[in-house]
């Protein structure tokens, strides 16, 4: 006698056990996706972060050295330091938002610390009579509310100047084509994305160390910072260098 084999499906428990582990497993697998992603980004704005710092502070050093070889960028090197800040004015470096660099009424601003940047697209050296070369072009310096200069602002992704292929100056008047091809030798070049249209979370500021048994500096100190709010992240990033320059004419003395 063959007796049957009895068939049966699977339980409501069984299934809800089984759908119950599948969801585990796919909130497991996006959760470690989605902390992937996030920390891949975040190196990412790490990396063009200081990408931006090191070109701040390389520009500085050739204008330093450069000066200091045989004093080429002499009215260049002379504006920069210039900007330097009273200790006492500085914003602090542990802002729990980045916008206070920018918008607080009642501390230290970068406006109060005479921040800028260099733009090392378009070094020159400029004189007293060009000084939008070096003022709106070369050396951008953070003036509040300005409508010449360009802006200043908290970064909205990650900490970056940003290059325009500006046909227009500053002031909102059309460039000749005079004014256009005068920019470069090559005309090539000319219309490439050289001027500076915005400055999103990076700043330079400097600060003098002055000897008071010598008539001149004896070195400068540049800081340069970015502040920038990660994706995701509750607290902002604020990486930065110091550069220490010393002044030629305080060594030849």
């Amino acid at each position: 006698m063959h007796l049957k084999s009895e068939k049966r499906g699977d339980t409501l428990i069984e299934v809800v056990l089984a759908f119950a582990m599948f969801s585990l497993v796919a909130v497991v697998s996006i959760a470690v996706m989605n902390s992937s992603i996030s920390g891949a980004e975040a190196s990412l704005e790490l990396s063009l972060a200081r990408t931006e710092i090191d070109s701040q502070a390389e520009t500085l050093r050739f204008v330093h050295e450069a000066f200091a070889n045989n004093s080429e960028y002499a009215n260049l090197w002379n504006r920069i330091t210039e900007q330097k800040a009273d200790p006492a004015k500085l914003p602090k470096l542990d802002a729990t938002n980045c916008d206070d660099l920018y918008y607080d009424n009642t501390g230290n601003t970068i406006y109060t610390a005479k921040a800028f940047v260099v733009n090392p697209r378009y070094v020159v050296n400029g004189n007293e009579a060009g000084k939008p070369d070096y003022y709106e072009n070369t050396l951008i310096r953070a003036v509040e509310n300005s409508a010449t200069t360009p802006p200043f602002r908290p970064a909205v992704v990650n900490p970056r100047v940003i290059y325009i292929n500006d046909q227009t100056n500053l002031d909102g008047t059309p460039k000749t084509s005079d004014d256009v091809f005068a920019e470069s030798d090559d005309d090539d070049l000319s219309m490439d994305y050289i001027h500076v249209g915005a400055i999103e979370g990076i700043y330079d500021m400097v600060l003098e160390d002055s000897d008071s048994s010598a008539p001149k500096s004896r070195h400068y100190d540049f800081y340069v910072y970015t502040c920038w709010m990660p994706s995701g992240a509750k607290r902002p990033t604020t990486i930065g260098t110091v550069l220490r320059l010393f002044n030629p004419e305080y060594v030849s003395l």
